[in-house]
């Protein structure tokens, strides 16, 4: 019911048989592949956490990734957990109490909170991940878009490959010099 709440118009029964029936699918014809469950870690749903995770095991996804929320709006600065010390100590409990799954499912970026010092970490996805949305359009970063393309544009794949973006000098330079860039220097989901 929580995703229907944050999510509207969404339709958790009909998402929920969908990764069921995908799994299966998995199982039976690639084997090998990963299935991944996306979230984003907030107030409204950090009650959910577990449940999901719990699921997530039982339906046979491989793995849950999440990241704190980024505050696009004024409105949702009430949902970040990472801005109230109740919140911090909350979610550095959750994270505690997570590690009993971690071996039967991956758990990514399900990190303490211990002060905003992470922020000085690494990108984990500059020179491992690229996004490609609907249009085709090549992103670098998953920050929201109005942030993403202040990172530069890199692209449609229907008309650049993805080795002509991650050998070009901006991709090179980008990777080289984030830190200093404005979107890195606030994102959240450096380690």
């Amino acid at each position: 019911q929580i995703n229907e709440e944050i999510m509207h118009n969404s339709n958790t029964e009909k998402i929920t048989a969908a990764i069921q029936k995908l799994c299966r699918l998995r199982d039976e014809y690639v084997p090998n592949a990963s299935i991944t469950i996306q979230m984003t870690f907030m107030r409204a749903n950090i009650d959910s956490i577990i449940p999901i995770v719990e699921k997530a095991i039982e339906w046979g996804v491989n793995r849950v990734k999440g990241h704190q929320l980024w505050i696009t709006h004024k409105e949702l600065e009430n949902e970040a957990l990472y801005n109230d010390s109740y919140y911090i100590e909350k979610w550095n409990k959750l994270v505690h109490k997570l590690q009993v799954y971690q071996d039967k499912i991956k758990l990514e970026n399900f990190l303490p909170i211990t002060s905003r010092e992470y922020v000085d970490g690494d990108c984990p996805f500059l020179g491992n991940e690229l996004w490609i949305n609907y249009k085709g359009d090549i992103s670098v970063c998953c920050a929201p878009d109005y942030e993403r393309r202040k990172l530069g544009g890199f692209g449609n794949i229907y008309t650049n490959s993805l080795h002509s973006v991650l050998t070009s000098k901006q991709y090179k330079d980008l990777c080289v010099n984030y830190k200093q860039n404005d979107v890195c220097k606030k994102c959240l989901m450096r380690r």
